[in-house]
């Protein structure tokens, strides 16, 4: 339990951080993540995966956001491969941890330039399990059933004609 505690402890420092200290950190995780095999690698995702989202809201997403920025910024040779262990210890976590995730992770996408999110979409698919599916704007959906809504109303009979 104490050793929990103290990991637990740990990621709240790291979430405490300001941005470039805690970029700083992440850096040399990944860095270190990428030179362990894919089991090793995976496991100390797993177990760092557990103690983040543990974080309070706030402070997980400042520690996501900072992982965002070391992924997009960094050497994608040294990026891609852990990426791919941390969105793979993912697809197996529960649900609510990957959901959690992904609300997040496409939430804070948002923020980014195009090029960046494709960027992040390729690192992480699984956050962005629909990323091929475009939302349709409303003012659209709207021009388009105001377009189809005299056609409709023509073609209806009176009430009163059942047959």
């Amino acid at each position: 339990m104490a050793n929990a505690e103290v990991r637990d402890n740990e990621w709240a420092r790291i979430a405490e951080l300001p941005e470039a200290d805690r970029q700083a950190v992440m850096r040399r995780e990944v860095e270190e993540l990428a030179k362990l095999s894919e089991e090793e690698r995976r496991a100390r995702l797993r177990a760092g995966a557990e103690q983040e989202f543990r974080l309070p809201d706030d402070k997980l997403r400042a520690v996501i956001v900072s992982r965002i920025h070391v992924w997009l910024d960094g050497d994608q040779a040294t990026v891609r491969p852990v990426a791919a262990s941390l969105d793979a210890v993912m697809n197996v976590a529960p649900s609510t941890v990957a959901m959690r995730r992904a609300a997040i992770i496409q939430t804070l996408a948002r923020d980014f330039p195009a090029n960046q999110q494709e960027r992040l979409r390729s690192l992480v698919p699984g956050a962005f399990p629909n990323h091929d599916v475009r939302p349709v704007s409303m003012a659209s959906s709207r021009a388009s059933l105001n377009e189809a809504a005299p056609k409709v109303e023509a073609a209806r009979k009176p009430f009163w004609k059942f047959w």
